[in-house]
């Protein structure tokens, strides 16, 4: 798990969620692990039909899909599942980066309940010898524009969840990606003060997460990644002046300077 969270708040926000929808609402790690759900169980409808392995299955691969499809366009979706009731998922991101999901489910459309009632306990009877029209009427309802709504209110409590720090990530995670993002704006801004600011973090926590997971200052690692850059450009062609400045480094003789404290030898002559 990559994320740690603020169980209470969350539990709060969740559960004023429901209280507002009447729609379930769950919440899971990146490797897709739930951390938490209000309410905590399955309404009696999915819930009878999880005891069954096959259909239990069945709803396992429908969430993965659902999960590949969030990941892969980093963003909403909302589907039917395999039992005809209508699920959504939203990521919850930092920086573009998904650290968890927020989903909500176990719903049915006002206009097709009734319509698909019998094709749908057809269906389930594969699963359960039991009677599960009470269960079936049990179940939620909501016209279009209400599942929309909620569905927009879902993901805003992603973004809430985030902003206000009650989801974090882990700082091996975080290191992960205070790289990656250096690794790709070596061009950019990235004093102490920009990194504090891009990932809303102190001073001291960055620092401690260099001194911990690159082993240097974070200055010097920036260096050292900006001098590998230009390591790589020199030796695909590129002019020592423009491999400079393309690897981050305003000033030329500082750039030598560097260059060659790293490497060992001036930049001009690694070139050749």
């Amino acid at each position: 798990m990559n994320i740690t969270f603020d169980s209470e708040k969350l539990q709060e926000i969740m559960t004023n969620f429901y209280t507002l929808t009447k729609i379930r609402i769950v919440m899971f790690d990146d490797d897709f692990n739930k951390i938490m759900s209000v309410p905590n169980d399955d309404s009696g409808f999915c819930g009878e039909l999880r005891k069954n392995d096959a259909f239990s299955e069945l709803c396992r691969m429908c969430d993965k899909n659902a999960r590949s499809v969030c990941r892969k366009t980093n963003a909403i979706y909302t589907y039917t599942c395999h039992a005809g009731l209508i699920e959504s998922i939203a990521p919850l991101k930092m920086k573009g980066i998904i650290l968890g999901y927020i989903m909500l489910g176990q719903v049915m459309d006002k206009s097709e309940k009734k319509k698909k009632k019998d094709s749908i306990l057809k269906y389930v009877s594969n699963y359960s010898e039991l009677d599960l029209n009470g269960e079936y009427d049990k179940l939620v309802t909501k016209n279009r524009k209400q599942i929309e709504a909620a569905v927009n209110l879902m993901e805003a409590c992603a973004c809430y969840l985030w902003a206000n720090r009650l989801v974090r990530v882990n700082d091996d995670c975080l290191a992960a990606l205070i790289s990656t993002y250096i690794t790709k704006n070596l061009t950019t801004d990235l004093s102490v003060d920009a990194l504090c600011t891009h990932f809303r973090i102190s001073r001291n926590k960055l620092y401690k997460i260099s001194r911990e997971s690159y082993g240097t200052g974070i200055a010097s690692y920036i260096r050292k990644q900006r001098v590998n850059c230009a390591a790589q450009l020199l030796k695909s062609g590129l002019s020592v002046a423009d491999a400079a400045i393309e690897s981050g480094f305003g000033d030329y003789n500082y750039f030598s300077e560097i260059f060659k404290k790293e490497m060992g030898v001036l930049p001009s002559k690694y070139a050749r």
